[in-house]
């Protein structure tokens, strides 16, 4: 760590020498220390020591800008910008790739974020599909129809505003899941009208209160060896 007003007296040789070497030790240590340099240029670079933040003069030599800040135990750096992030990637401390934002803020989360948590009281997803990869039964699918219809997975649900509310999808097509209601665990409804394609689920057998009417071109669809039983 070194400091210099970067102005060489005149005086004798030895003294010259030494005056010269301060000067460029400072520049070599982009003028560390714990507080600013006493004599200061427009431009300057200066490194804080103390709170590991380096420094550049402004233009009328009248303040500080920070530049980035150094994590000197991990090696690595974070820049300061006022209006925006400065790199459109997000790292694990260790300097693994997580999160990526490319050009248009689209956000990429990489198969390394095990546990990705979205938390707070305001936290929204607009006209975006989530879906989990793993083969077990928690599934979501979330966003405009095109975007559930796009490539479902067996195992999700979705609420279909313009049909019959809660579906599943059992790996070839969307049916409903309920929609009905319960009082006390001891009444329990369903609606009066299947309005889309519905395969039961296989080794799975069903039932439904009448009168229950199937909508024209909708399709319920039981396997071999399954039982639908109407009371």
């Amino acid at each position: 760590m070194s400091q210099h007003d970067l102005d060489i007296a005149n005086q004798l040789f030895p003294a010259t020498r030494t005056d010269l070497n301060n000067a460029l030790q400072a520049l070599g240590s982009t003028s560390s220390g714990t507080s600013a340099p006493s004599t200061t240029y427009a431009n300057q670079l200066w490194y804080d020591s103390s709170a590991n933040i380096l420094y550049i003069r402004n233009e009328d030599n009248d303040g500080n800008i920070p530049i980035l800040e150094l994590d000197q135990s991990n090696d690595t750096v974070e820049y300061f910008k006022s209006d925006s992030v400065r790199t459109g990637l997000i790292e694990f401390t260790d300097g693994t790739d997580c999160i990526t934002l490319n050009g248009s803020g689209n956000a990429t989360v990489s198969g390394v974020c095990t546990a990705t948590t979205f938390s707070g009281a305001g936290t929204s997803l607009t006209g975006v599909t989530l879906k989990t990869s793993d083969t077990g039964s928690s599934k979501v699918a979330v966003g405009t129809t095109a975007q559930r219809d796009g490539s479902p997975a067996t195992g999700m649900f979705r609420f279909n505003s313009t049909t019959t509310g809660f579906e599943g999808y059992n790996g070839s097509a969307w049916g409903s899941i309920g929609g009905g209601a319960s009082a006390g665990g001891a009444i329990y409804e369903n609606l009066n009208t299947i309005s889309a394609n519905f395969t039961f689920t296989s080794n799975s057998n069903g039932m439904s209160v009448s009168p229950i009417e199937i909508a024209s071109g909708v399709t319920v669809t039981v396997g071999a060896g399954q039982r639908w039983v109407i009371l």
